[in-house]
């Protein structure tokens, strides 16, 4: 990578810029992973929750959820003006850093209900943790996500760090093994999982302070270098060589190249600096929305990525209460928890075999070739009915499906930085406002991602009211331990008929929107191109 000096691990080239960036990854992994998979279980099969607290705990959640991307990210590219730095990159780790050890924190509280609390107290626990859960992780990979952005322009490179991050999230990915060996669905053998939990969010402070240090420390070094060759005028915007040389204020410098600057950069800073009231925050702020949404791209990209979280956050939180269901009276126990951990460690495993795909033939390509392959093995998967019911064969749809939709979750950061690139193009931005594009871009995947769990709660009580509903007979601790596995093979039919249809109906959407999707090719050229002569933030 241009302006990172590469070190040898064991014979292989490592980037340290790059290594730093994945680590992130791997404290974001270890603890998310965990998170998906047994949070809906915990609070469906242990604490029990009415389902009236469910649902009112999860609308709650999914408004929070939706609004505070586009609101965090808009507030993360206004700091540096009150922390007095223009460098975006560095701006970014301090708050990464900041966010990480809080984030770490509303973790462990997660898996610490209030196991006798009433039913609406219960509830209100419910909604609070998952609020400051989903907060934390939203001002960490918010931020994560604008540094994609901000890093480099170059397609090949933001592929590079992408990769980094595949590799280091398939490692955190492991924690699902240690979930897997504490967990239990009974509240008086709960400790053990929850002390692992807690060892589990440590680690992943420990990673995301050093991952921060050394991120700033290579981004120091680099801009050292580049200031050395006379390549950096400004910590924040990399002019064109015509500006650069005519020297002047960076407005002036701006203008010789005939990039001058959109209403929302120009008024920003000249606003900040006089203390504008929020009368004038508001009128950017409405600005920028009106020119953001403007861009069909952007709207594709919301299509896709609505269906694609609902996709997602169903196959994960539901991963292991289908396996169970479908799978649980065959395989022993290990197998299981093997299962589950290369749920979480595939999908990035094959980001990694697909980055010289994405290097080579673009982000649009591989995504259309991945939708096709999951709508062809979904379409006959629902085809075969009943032949495909079998314990081994829904063990292995489940995880090859699961793998196949995670690995356009894994593109995706990709895709937004490209519509970051779009967007400073089209409007020609001299400041960074990638958090907030990353932001606005997760916003209708936020509201899937909340209504996921809803649909699955709703379901599975359909298939077998007594894994998720409170009862004398549920809560008697001397009875067996809650299980889906050993049902009949009506309930298998309907928990198989649920694991196919639903991504089938969802990647069926997808692959009619992806083809409107038209920032690929020439027109990606372009913008690149433009990026790299005079539009470059870092």
């Amino acid at each position: 990578m241009p302006g990172s000096r590469e070190r040898s691990l064991f014979g292989v080239e490592v980037d340290p810029r790059a290594a730093w960036f994945g680590m992130v990854m791997f404290a974001s992994t270890a603890m998310n992973s965990l998170f998906v998979t047994y949070y809906l279980d915990l609070y469906m099969n242990v604490v029990r929750l009415d389902a009236s607290a469910f649902y009112v705990g999860q609308v709650i959640f999914m408004v929070w959820n939706a609004c505070n991307d586009p609101v965090i990210g808009w507030i993360s590219d206004r700091a540096k003006f009150r922390a007095g730095s223009n460098d975006p990159v560095s701006r970014r780790l301090t708050v990464i850093r900041t966010g990480g050890l809080l984030w770490t924190i509303a973790f462990c509280l997660v898996w610490t209900p209030p196991l006798e609390a009433g039913t609406w107290l219960g509830g209100a626990y419910f909604a609070g943790v998952l609020c400051l859960y989903d907060g934390m992780l939203t001002l960490v990979e918010v931020n994560h996500g604008a540094l994609l952005a901000d890093m480099s322009s170059d397609s090949a490179e933001r592929a590079t760090l992408n990769a980094y991050s595949a590799v280091f999230a398939g490692a955190g990915s492991f924690t699902s093994l240690l979930g897997h060996a504490y967990w239990t669905r009974r509240p008086e053998n709960l400790g053990g999982f929850q002390r692992a939990m807690v060892v589990v969010a440590v680690c992943a402070a420990v990673a995301i302070h050093f991952a921060c240090r050394g991120m700033r420390k290579a981004n120091n070094a680099r801009q050292a270098k580049e200031s050395k060759r006379g390549g950096a005028n400004d910590s924040s915007v990399a002019c064109c060589p015509q500006g650069t040389a005519q020297g002047g204020t960076m407005e002036s410098r701006c203008k010789a190249c005939g990039t001058g600057a959109a209403p929302l950069a120009s008024a920003e800073t000249t606003s900040v600096a006089k203390g504008a009231g929020s009368l004038d925050l508001w009128q950017r702020v409405v600005s920028f929305m009106k020119e953001l949404l403007m861009q069909r791209n952007f709207w594709y990209f919301q299509a896709l990525y609505c269906v694609q979280m609902f996709d997602c956050t169903f196959e994960k939180n539901h991963f292991s209460i289908f396996l169970d269901g479908l799978a649980g009276d065959v395989f022993a126990t290990p197998t299981l928890g093997a299962i589950i951990s290369a749920s979480f460690v595939l999908p990035w495993v094959g980001m990694l075999v697909l980055t010289p795909a994405v290097q080579r033939n673009g982000v649009y390509a591989v995504v259309q070739g991945i939708l096709a392959a999951r709508l062809a093995w979904c379409g006959v998967s629902a085809l075969l009915g009943p032949g495909a019911r079998s314990p081994h064969f829904a063990a292995w749809f489940l995880l090859s499906n699961r793998v196949m939709s995670e690995a356009i979750c894994r593109i995706c950061p990709l895709i937004i930085s490209d519509l970051v690139d779009e967007d400073r193009y089209l409007h020609k931005r001299r400041e960074s406002v990638s958090a907030t594009i990353v932001g606005a871009s997760a916003f209708m995947g936020k509201v899937s991602q909340s209504l996921a769990p809803m649909l699955g709660f709703h379901a599975l009580q359909a298939v077998n009211p007594a894994t998720t509903t409170s009862d004398d007979h549920a809560n008697d601790l001397s009875g067996p331990e809650p299980s889906l596995s050993g049902v009949g093979q009506a309930t298998r039919a309907h928990l198989f008929a649920l694991l196919v249809l639903v991504p089938l109906v969802c990647v069926t959407v997808q692959n009619g929107v992806w083809h409107k999707f038209s920032l690929r090719g020439a027109y990606l050229k372009k913008i690149k191109e433009g990026e790299m002569s005079g539009l470059s933030l870092v």
